[in-house]
């Protein structure tokens, strides 16, 4: 009867268990391999609690409770045109081939009739009408092409277009006769950008005139 073999030590075990892994593997077999490897693991062990931590530290969006803002635009509120006119008249000019918006301001008084400016519209006078409209009867028409007048061609828009079209909101609304009587009336006007100050003038007798 053969004795029992003696025990083996743990050391022998590991050493057994390394030279076969080597064997098995070509890269194994280098020692730096192996302690690249192990460095490595190290590494994604270390990454790993790491990342823990600061998870701990830092609490997801879904657990933050922040107070929802609600973003509130500020769009202007526009005056209305009744705030500062009395009437706003909608003519039909058959000699003009148009509907001549017209706002008015004032029951007594002299007539103060108003000519907007190019891109304008007849409302670019509401706050000359109020300061007015107690002593005067002030009237401003949307000229031809722009606000709410429409005519058959909007794109001429010429001084003499312009001045025909005047008179005949004049004759329209107050006669025919009326419109000789530049003593009791008066017209203001915009000066174009560029246009001399007493060409200007001359331009707004002749409409007077006319």
């Amino acid at each position: 009867m053969l004795p029992p073999a003696p025990p083996q030590h743990k050391d022998d075990l590991r050493k057994k268990a390394l030279s076969s892994i080597l064997a098995s593997s070509p890269q194994a077999s280098n020692p730096l391999v192996l302690h690249q490897k192990r460095d490595e693991e190290e590494e994604v062990v270390q990454d790993e609690e790491e990342e823990e931590e600061e998870g701990d530290m830092f609490p997801a969006e879904s657990d933050l409770n922040f107070p929802q803002r609600q973003s509130k635009l500020l769009v202007p509120k526009l005056a209305s045109w009744e705030q500062y006119w009395d009437h706003r008249l909608d003519l039909w000019l058959p000699e003009r081939k148009g509907h001549f918006n017209v706002y008015m301001a004032g029951n007594s008084g002299p007539v103060v009739l108003c000519c907007h400016g190019g891109g304008y519209t007849g409302l670019s006078w509401s706050l000359v009408a109020c300061q007015l409209k107690d002593k005067y009867r002030v009237v401003a028409p949307d000229l031809r092409g722009h606000g709410l007048t429409k005519t058959d061609n909007d794109k001429d828009m010429s001084k003499e277009t312009f001045a025909a079209d005047v008179v005949a909101i004049w004759q329209h609304l107050f006669g025919v006769s009326s419109s000789s009587s530049s003593n009791s009336s008066s017209l203001l006007g915009e000066k174009r950008q560029g246009e001399p100050q007493q060409q200007h003038q001359q331009q707004l007798e002749a409409q007077a005139v006319l």
